[in-house]
């Protein structure tokens, strides 16, 4: 079936390895959902592609690869496990906000680092000699029970305990504990778990204030706007979910009767064909608005000026394309009919994935058009991160 394809800079040899792996993938799904975490031989198999490194500065041993390459990579990933993608994803985000804010020592040792991350000030800091005493916790941490490192956003407190500030501070899971809470309806296998810290040092050098920039070199990635990034970047499962829903309903329905009727193949109703062409064509719109959104981000990576309107219309468009993968997939069940919900197809666990999976904070549809709505009329941005 014809598909768009992200345009601009993909390195096609890191979605090669996305495809070789899909089998595995496809094959641990069910496991990875029963067992809530991605399991082991998913692990090592993306660990050993290479693709936890796809978005890691090369200054600090990664791929260094552009936006349009992890969309594509995450996506491939995701059209056998959207979980296994969405823990790719965000392990190689939070690496990549790591790299920015941790000493390049933290790359060097034997053992690659895996960091996941909560930006959300849940946590307290509090100064003390050499750096900050941490306590909070922080829901939604995709990853957690894969990651070596944490990333929490935090409020400064000072002695009184008023707040000075936020900023985030990075620890070692070693330091943390791990309330196993991420019971839900989809997505279930991201261990997206609640990350505890209970009175935690953290060395000044592992604490980065709001709106610093942090430590950058020469990698295209080092001039990311943050904000626009940990939006687009979780576009990439949910346009491999409904890609995957597409492929799987479209094969079926040359064989596919449509029960009390008189058609002996969906194919052959005009109707369903329109429905089907209609929500493929929706598909593709939202990948059209991943491949400008990923091509703005990577053009900044090259020394483009950055534009504040600009990444407010981005984030209008994340909302607008959620919200239009979500429509396209409805379709495509309405096509596909109840047997699509039969727990041993893999269309409902794509679509239960990508219902939950564009719930993401930074993907909510009515802020997101509100972001873009009231930069078109000048008024105060609502987005904190940027």
């Amino acid at each position: 079936m014809s598909s768009i394809t992200l345009e601009g800079d993909v390195d096609h040899d890191l979605v090669r390895r996305a495809s070789e792996i899909r089998p595995l993938l496809a094959e641990h799904a069910a496991r990875t959902e029963a067992e809530r975490q991605v399991v082991p031989e998913v692990m090592a198999a993306l660990e050993e592609a290479g693709l936890f490194e796809v978005l890691v500065p090369k200054r600090v041993g990664g791929l260094g690869a552009t936006m349009a390459t992890q969309l594509a990579v995450a996506a491939e990933l995701a059209k056998a496990c959207a979980s296994s993608a969405w823990v790719q994803t965000l392990i190689n985000v939070s690496t990549w906000a790591a790299a920015r804010m941790a000493p390049e020592e933290m790359f060097t040792g034997p053992v690659r680092p895996r960091v996941c991350g909560v930006l959300a000030p849940s946590g307290s800091a509090t100064p003390v000699e050499g750096g900050f005493r941490v306590t909070g916790s922080w829901g939604f941490a995709s990853g957690s029970f894969h990651a070596t490192s944490f990333i929490g956003g935090v409020l400064v407190l000072d002695e009184a305990g008023e707040v000075t500030g936020f900023g985030t501070a990075m620890m070692p899971f070693s330091d943390l504990s791990i309330e196993d809470t991420w019971h839900v309806a989809g997505m279930c296998g991201t261990a997206s778990n609640t990350v505890v810290a209970d009175d935690v040092f953290v060395p000044v050098d592992r604490f980065v204030p709001f709106g610093a920039p942090g430590q950058t070199g020469d990698d295209p990635a080092d001039h990311w706007p943050m904000g626009t990034v940990l939006a687009i970047v979780l576009v990439g499962p949910l346009l491999g979910s409904a890609r995957a829903c597409a492929e799987t309903i479209t094969a079926k329905a040359p064989t596919r009767a449509i029960s009390y009727t008189s058609y002996t193949t969906t194919s052959s109703s005009m109707v369903a064909a329109s429905e089907l062409a209609g929500a493929t064509l929706e598909i593709d719109t939202a990948w059209l608005h991943a491949c400008q959104a990923a091509a703005y981000v990577d053009a900044v990576g090259q020394g483009a000026q950055r534009d504040p309107r600009e990444e407010a219309r981005i984030r209008g468009q994340i909302g607008y394309l959620t919200t239009t993968l979500r429509h396209a997939v409805d379709r495509l069940l309405d096509v596909g009919g109840a047997g699509c919900f039969a727990t041993a197809n893999t269309v409902q666990r794509q679509w239960r994935d990508l219902n939950v999976g564009s719930r993401h904070a930074f993907l909510a549809t009515n802020v997101s058009l509100e972001t873009y709505g009231r930069s078109m009329f000048d008024l105060d941005p609502i987005v904190v991160i940027v």
